[in-house]
């Protein structure tokens, strides 16, 4: 049975007050306890069974010995499940439900641009230059959408509901909003090369695991049609970042939209800031705010307290 006398903490490495202060108001009676520093979360840890935070030192967790739950604020966990201090029988949760229209907007709106060649738009009116120019159109554009969880889902309807003609691919079988093709394999599997030889634009919205780090490498990347485009939301070390670079320098790319990377921040020197078509963003397409995170985490205490399964809980075995 859960310890409802012991206090809950709360960390966020920039917004903790704000995640307080709106758990606080939701949860009248509870006691959490914002922690702002390593030290305080470490005083605090050996007390505590629940903790709802983000970004916490990792070795902090070696303090955490009564711990029984953490509820992430985020929809990546590979962090956590790559913390040996980290107690194996405590239940991890992750946020789900609440990034996809973020995501769909950022995928779409990248293509958007690309086919409508707006950095050249740009270029031009910083120039005070009259330029005439084929534009391109997004409808009838095949999109491939990997991973078709809730973000991908969400990617693939707002691609369909523009008129783009979506395909799907999963380590699991899934189906496609809009009722696209749905392809199901694994890392090299005659599925993944099918689906992306027959793409116009990929998005990537897999969760980073054993079994999709590296996935899109090189034989991967050259296997889309020439002239492809590719937006990456996920995580930077599911694709070739090299090799990446490489068909894009080649023009076997045609452009690519990347807001994640297998380093962040991105490098100064990386060859990726200064190709031509690529849009670099730092990592804000799928932006935890306090106002949705809250309530999910509410949702869950309440679950917790009366003895029933959370929602977003992580399989470890799995990754996500």
């Amino acid at each position: 049975m859960p310890d409802l006398s012991l206090p809950i903490l709360v960390h966020h490495p920039t917004d903790t007050d704000e995640y307080w202060r709106l758990a606080s108001a939701a949860m009248p009676g509870v006691d959490l306890r914002p922690c702002h520093t390593a030290d305080q979360i470490e005083a605090l840890l050996p007390d505590v069974e629940i903790v709802f935070g983000w970004r916490i030192p990792p070795r902090c967790f070696a303090k955490a010995t009564r711990l029984r739950w953490l509820q992430g604020m985020g929809a990546g966990v590979e962090d956590l499940l790559a913390n040996p201090k980290l107690r194996p029988a405590a239940t991890i949760t992750r946020i789900v439900g609440i990034f996809g229209p973020w995501i769909a907007e950022y995928t779409i709106a990248h293509v958007l641009a690309w086919r409508q060649d707006m950095a050249r738009s740009w270029a031009n009116q910083a120039a005070h230059r009259w330029d005439k120019y084929l534009i391109g159109k997004t409808q009838g554009l095949r999109l491939g959408v990997a991973g078709l969880g809730s973000v991908g889902s969400a990617v693939a309807a707002l691609g369909h509901a523009v008129g783009m003609r979506v395909t799907g691919f999963d380590l699991d079988s899934r189906t496609v909003p809009g009722g696209g093709r749905s392809y199901c394999g694994g890392r090299d599997s005659e599925a993944l090369h099918q689906f992306l030889a027959d793409i116009d634009v990929l998005s990537i919205n897999l969760p980073l695991t054993q079994e999709t780090a590296g996935l899109f490498g090189r034989r991967q990347l050259a296997t889309l049609p020439r002239g492809s485009f590719v937006v990456n939301t996920a995580r930077g070390k599911i694709i070739d970042e090299a090799a990446l670079a490489d068909l894009l320098t080649a023009g076997h790319l045609g452009g690519a939209a990347l807001d994640v990377f297998t380093a962040e921040p991105l490098a100064l020197d990386s060859r990726l800031w200064d190709l031509p078509g690529v849009s670099i963003t730092s990592h804000i397409s799928g932006p935890s705010t306090p106002a949705e995170v809250v309530p999910i985490f509410v949702d869950n205490y309440r679950r917790y307290v009366a003895g029933r399964p959370l929602v977003g809980v992580v399989d470890r075995q799995r990754g996500f």
